[in-house]
Formats: C-alpha cells, structure tokens, sequence
C-alpha cells in the first residue's frame, strides 16, 4: 500500500536562502541559466552562440536588479510545470550547467518581489509569474498554513500577455532588493568584480596569454566557450592581465604558463588546466581577483579562490598561485550551494593528485623568497662595508668586524642632531659620506652636540665617551640596537 507523502513548507526555505548562503549566487544562478538557454537554442538551430548574450541591469536608485537573456525561452506548458517543479530539472543526465532545479529560488531572501517572463520564439505570448516575497515571509512564520503546495499557491500570480515580435527570452527582475553589509548586491563595481571571476565570460582583447590557455582546454568545449554578458551595458570580461598588483604597491608580471593535467586512480583525466609563473613576489593581497588556485566547471566558478588551499604544504601558498583547474570527470561533482565539490572518491583523489602541483609552488615562492634575501644580503654587506669606511677615515668608533653586522644597514650614523651650526649625520650611505665630509669639525674631537646647541667635551670627556662607544659597539650583538642607544647617550648630553 502506497503511503501519502506529506511536504511540508519549510522545505522551501532550506532549498532557497537557506541554501545560498553568499547572496551574490543569485547572478551566478540566473546567469548561468541564461547561458544554458543560449546553448539550448544553438543546439536547436535557432541561434548561433556569438549572437547570444546576458544582460544584468542593476539600478540602485530603483533597488532593483534584472537578468535577461535571449536564449531558448519557454512555452506556456514548460514554463507552468517548470516553475512550479522544485529540484526536479530537465536539465539533468544533459551537458547543461544546472541540474538541480533549484537556483531561480536564490533570490526569495534578498528582496521583495520577484518576476519571471520568458516568451518562445514559437508563440506569441509573454509568460509571466509574480513571487510576493514579502508574503511569503509572512506564510512561512505562519502555523496556519502548513504544506509546500499551499505556501506557492498563496505568493504566487501567473499570468500572460500577447506578444508579436518573433523574438525569445527569459527575464527574471528583482524589486525592492534588501540592503546587504555595504548594499554590495547593488554595488555596480562589487557585482562586475564577481561576474568576471565566476562566470564564462571571454579574455581581454590584449590578455597574452589567451591563446595558450585556449590550446590547453581545446578539447573540452565547456571549458572554453565564452559568452557575451553585460553589466549596465558595459560587456564584462575576466579579470587577467599581463601585469597585476602583488599588494598595494608592488607590481609584477607574468612570465610563463604552464599547463596542469590530472588522472584519477583508474589513469582517466580527471581535469585540465592552467599555472600562470610570476616572480612570486609574496601572497596576492585579499581582494585580488585572480589569487589562488581555482577550480572551474562548465567554465563556472565553483566556490572561491580557496577550493584547493589543503593541496599545498602550507596553506598561505595558495595565496602566490595564479592558475586554474577545469574539472572533467562527471563523477566529481559541485555540491548544491556550488561553493565546494561533493565529498567522493573522485573528488578526494582528484585533491591528493594535485598535491605534486602544491609542492611545485610551494618550491617556487621557497626559492625566490631564498634569492631576494641572498641579494638583500649582499647590498646590505656593501653598504655597510661603505659605511665602515666612512666611520674609519673620520675617526669613529665602530666594530670593525663585517660580520658580526646582522641587522641590515645602518640608517644614521653615531652622530645625533646637530645644531644650526652643525650639518646633520643621518639618512644613506651617500648622505652621511657628504655631510661628514662637509662637516669640518666633525672629529674626533667632536662627537656630537644636542638638538639646541653645540655639545663641547674636552679632551679627557671626548676620551670617556669614546670608550663608552666602543664598549656598547662591541658587546651588542644587535648593532641596530647599539647604534639606537649610542645616539640616545649622545643626545642625553
């Protein structure tokens, strides 16, 4: 006997903002749909795929948001059954994206009405369904209303209206968008910033190494079709240049790329993709767009620039790895929130198979980290072996013995402030040869003088605070630290 299956209305809530916890998933869900449209109506005839095209409008005065491509769209009959089906889609077992049926339901927690039209190219009417989110709100707080059925049926309005021009498309808008931390789901620069990372759009025009990157991927057409999508009319692209900025200050360049191929235990590929080499200056600051070994399926994002940080011998590796991975075994598959892969043999082979790719960077930032401190070593042993011939040939004291110098070079010498009278000894090596060989009376019958006025020591004083001096010189390890307490003795007098 076949029992009543009973499905209650909290289940919407789990399969919606629930599930999508980064509430910039709504572009990645609507506009990976579009691009499953766009290739449905390839597939067709109906379209070719550089003719297809998604268009994001955000309005941030209107606080609204609409998603608008010009893909396959949907008859009267498939739009009813589809919106109304919940984790039942007609894409699974086919080479689409989405296969969950859940991702148009991303946006019910971030505003307050939600429209979805599409049109068929083969009719000639605009399909069209209402959500009331605010409704809905209510309702599911609601213990008067209990099952999923009766939920939809209370924040839900369809409707149709004619429509002659040959034209198809589905359109989903947003109205009255909820403000989010700094209001980031209606900031233009946050929103083109996660396009361009996440979703298949093409390379700058200008980027070198496109080519090359095409040449890996060639035989895997997900992996390398690209689309045309626009953020307020401005098309988007990723965010790769030939230079990028390490941090705040320091810019590099990309030298090589070197290509990543996987196998799983069985000798099958199980993804393809890409290293672009740098000077591996140090971590890529946060916000870069490119930082970190990325994994991509269909083209898509999955998660953030984190999926493959435990491959690397330590973790803050990840962050000087410019690169990405394009999954290929249909056996390792996104989890629902499309932020991680789901737990598997697959996918947890495919994680030990690229540790050789971990150790590869992890020796590459090693070494370079080795060669800039060997050459700051040597521009720190000449320029002090500058600065000790200086102090010699004025007469100053100071340890002789080039080695056992181990704090980097000298930013002043022992001589403090001088007067008005009396040129200052500090800055670099060049400064200080010039003031004190400008400095007459700079000698050893000088050591120095206050900030206010000239210091005078006779000759048994000069003699004392000469051995003073030497003393602290040669007992201090740390010569930074004694050179420090030398010039706060000397200006103390």
């Amino acid at each position: 006997m076949k029992q009543h299956i009973t499905v209650g209305k909290d289940l919407l809530e789990l399969i919606s903002s629930a599930m999508y916890i980064n509430p910039m998933s709504i572009y990645r869900e609507y506009i990976q749909n579009g691009i499953d449209a766009i290739d449905e109506a390839v597939d067709a005839g109906l379209m070719d795929v550089d003719t297809g095209r998604v268009d994001v409008q955000v309005d941030h005065a209107g606080r609204s948001i609409i998603v608008c491509d010009n893909g396959l769209g949907m008859t009267q009959k498939e739009f009813a059954t589809r919106m109304l089906s919940f984790g039942g889609s007609h894409k699974r077992g086919t080479t689409l994206r989405g296969f969950r049926g859940i991702g148009r339901l991303a946006s019910l927690g971030y505003c307050q009405e939600i429209i979805f039209e599409t049109k068929s190219k083969n009719e000639n009417i605009i399909n069209k369904v209402i959500w009331d989110c605010r409704k809905l709100k209510a309702k599911l707080a609601d213990p008067a209303v209990s099952y999923l059925e009766e939920l939809i049926q209370e924040v839900t309005e369809f409707s149709t209206t004619v429509c002659e021009e040959p034209t198809s498309f589905f359109r989903v808008t947003l109205n009255k968008v909820v403000r989010i931390k700094n209001d980031f789901l209606l900031n233009e620069a946050e929103v083109e910033s996660y396009i361009s990372q996440v979703c298949p759009v093409p390379f700058l025009p200008d980027f070198k190494y496109e080519k090359q990157i095409f040449d890996i991927l060639v035989g895997f057409p997900k992996a390398t079709q690209a689309y045309k999508i626009f953020l307020n009319n401005e098309m988007i692209y990723r965010p790769f240049e030939n230079s990028f900025m390490v941090n705040d200050t320091t810019l590099d360049t990309f030298v090589d790329i070197e290509e990543i191929k996987v196998e799983n235990n069985n000798g099958e590929l199980a993804a393809v993709g890409w290293l672009l080499h740098h000077s591996y200056l140090g971590a890529l600051k946060s916000q870069s767009p490119i930082r970190g070994l990325r994994a991509r399926v269909g083209n898509i994002q999955i998660g953030d620039d984190t999926p493959f940080v435990e491959v690397f011998p330590e973790p803050r590796f990840n962050s000087w790895t410019v690169g990405e991975v394009h999954i290929v075994d249909s056996q390792i598959r996104p989890n629902g929130r499309r932020d991680a892969f789901e737990i598997g043999t697959h996918s947890l082979q495919l994680q030990n198979n690229l540790k050789d790719i971990g150790k590869l960077i992890a020796n590459k930032c090693r070494t370079a980290s080795t060669v800039r401190n060997s050459e700051k070593g040597i521009k720190q042993q000449d320029e002090w072996l500058k600065f000790e011939e200086i102090l010699t040939r004025n007469n100053l004291p100071h340890e002789k013995r080039v080695e056992s110098f181990d704090s980097g070079v000298p930013k002043s010498t022992i001589v403090p402030d001088a007067s008005k009278d009396t040129p200052q000894i500090s800055g670099n090596i060049e400064d200080i040869d010039r003031n004190i060989t400008n400095n007459s009376e700079l000698s050893k019958s000088t050591i120095g003088s206050t900030s206010q006025t000239e210091l005078v020591l006779n000759e048994s004083e000069q003699n004392v605070m000469i051995k003073v001096v030497d003393v602290i010189w040669k007992h201090y390890s740390d010569k930074r630290s004694a050179r420090h307490l030398i010039e706060k003795i000397i200006r103390s007098l």
